[in-house]
């Protein structure tokens, strides 16, 4: 049998150690603290929190937000336009656990805009990703997609009968996936293609040469009224068993 005094000590350990959880709980629902969960849903259970976040009102209405993990070094800070967080808008920054930068970049009405920098966790610049600076609209019901003329399956066909693997590309096996956006005006035309994925010289040209030579496109709507709207599209060239191939996928607004 256990000596009183070190039951005691064993008793005395626990109830502080719950007390230290039950503080922890309290001090980050103070003063505009959330506890977050791995995927930033908010969360009251400690033990599921893998990130805290503060949040400050503005004076010109938005909300200033900083994500930390729970070692209190910052993930993530930045400006929404919404009480419910739900629409980025501004300078955004994203860190790792080590504190060194991740990504930064611009929001505008919840969507990447522009160029977004990006780095491995030990501080290695990585590609850059553009983002077009005109978004689509969006809602939560209402919302129709644009689409290509007769459909996706119409739309692989084209990138079939337009895409060819650059002959250089080839004598060199140069493989990769070319990832394009481009603005669909309310007209359905095409407008401001951007490169948001290098893979080559060579297959982004082929990949852009085809996009420019697209008809136009049945416009987004929202509701009844036709709106602008951005399509991203993977094209990509790669060797299959020895021999040229492209394939597309599925694109995304």
């Amino acid at each position: 049998m256990a000596p009183l005094a070190y039951t005691f000590l064993i008793l005395k350990k626990t109830v502080l150690f719950l007390f230290s959880i039950t503080s922890a709980t309290t001090v980050l629902s103070q003063n505009g603290r959330e506890l977050l969960s791995p995927q930033l849903d908010t969360t009251s259970v400690i033990s599921q929190a893998q990130y805290y976040r503060e949040t400050l009102a503005l004076d010109n209405g938005k909300y200033k937000t900083e994500v930390f993990f729970l070692s209190g070094k910052t993930k993530m800070i930045g400006e929404y336009l919404d009480e419910d967080l739900e629409s980025e808008d501004g300078f955004f920054q994203f860190f790792y656990w080590n504190g060194n930068l991740e990504s930064e970049g611009m929001f505008k009405n919840g969507r990447k805009v522009g160029v977004w920098k990006r780095f491995e966790s030990d501080g290695t610049p990585k590609n850059d990703r553009i983002y077009p600076k005109e978004t689509m609209q969006t809602s939560s019901k209402g919302h129709i997609a644009a689409h290509f003329p007769g459909g996706y399956g119409a739309l692989l066909d084209f990138i079939s009968d337009k895409v060819s693997y650059p002959e250089p590309a080839q004598i060199k096996q140069i493989e990769g996936t070319v990832k394009l956006a481009f603005n669909i005006d309310e007209s359905g035309e095409i407008l401001d293609i951007s490169l948001l994925e290098s893979a080559h010289f060579f297959l982004d040209q082929e990949a852009i040469k085809a996009v420019q030579e697209m008809p136009a496109w049945t416009p987004a709507k929202l509701g009844e009224i036709s709106v602008s709207s951005t399509f991203i599209l993977p094209i990509t060239f790669q060797f299959l068993e020895g021999s040229p191939s492209i394939m597309v996928g599925m694109g995304f607004q």
